[in-house]
Parts: C-alpha cells; sequence; structure tokens
C-alpha cells in the first residue's frame, strides 16, 4: 500500500514539476514585450519564444494517464533540446556561460523523465 503511494506522489511530482519547469521557460519569452514594435508582431514573437512551453504542456497533457510515454517522451524532448543547442552553438558566447545556460534549459526535462520513468519502474517492480 505504502509503494502505491510513493508511486502516486512521485507521478504527482513529476507532473507538477513540468508544469512549473513549462512555466519558468515561459518566462523568458516575456522578453518579447520589452522589445517594441506594434502588438501583433509581440504577440507573434511571444508564441514563437513560447513553443518549447507549449511543446511541453502537449507532451504532459496528452500523456496525463501514460506516465512511462510522458517520460520516455520527456527524454526525447530534453535530448532533442541538446542537439538543438548544440547544433546552433555560436562561438561569440563564453563556453562557460553557454554551458551552464543550456543545462538550465535542458537538464530538468531530462530529470523529469527520469522521475516518471522510475515510477513506473518501481510500481511494476514492487506488484
Amino acid at each position: 500500500m505504502k509503494s502505491r503511494k510513493k508511486d502516486k506522489k512521485l507521478i504527482w511530482f513529476g507532473r507538477a514539476f513540468c508544469i512549473f519547469y513549462a512555466l519558468f521557460l515561459m518566462l523568458f519569452s516575456l522578453d518579447v514585450f520589452q522589445q517594441g514594435g506594434n502588438l501583433p508582431a509581440q504577440l507573434g514573437g511571444f508564441l514563437i519564444h513560447s513553443v518549447p512551453s507549449l511543446l511541453l504542456f502537449a507532451i504532459l497533457f496528452l500523456t496525463w494517464n501514460s506516465p512511462l510515454r510522458t517520460g520516455f517522451l520527456l527524454l526525447i524532448y530534453g535530448l532533442g533540446f541538446m542537439a538543438f543547442s548544440i547544433l546552433s552553438h555560436r562561438q561569440s558566447q563564453s563556453e562557460t556561460a553557454y554551458l551552464l545556460t543550456r543545462l538550465l534549459v535542458f537538464l530538468p526535462a531530462l530529470l523529469i523523465g527520469v522521475v516518471f520513468i522510475y515510477a513506473v519502474w518501481h510500481k511494476t517492480r514492487v506488484n
């Protein structure tokens, strides 16, 4: 009985962490409104910059009842984000700042994916 509660808590922790992570990423989209310009252009820029957060919300809510799928999709999301950032790296940035920034962005997705996968693995192992 205790293991089922632990598994549910882990899954809910993963869901809550994913929501907070997506909202955290969306905060970076708000800088579009400081650049000036007309409102439609600003809203368009906000939507474009919010695509990673919207993708996280889509992954979470479309796979809400399947934590294993959520975990694997979040791992794919994190690895894809990592590959994209490596391919789009500019040499003008400091290497340390670049690495820390990218880790801050894609490492939480990998950790959340691992939490979901561990919760399902633990649940099947105990039962």
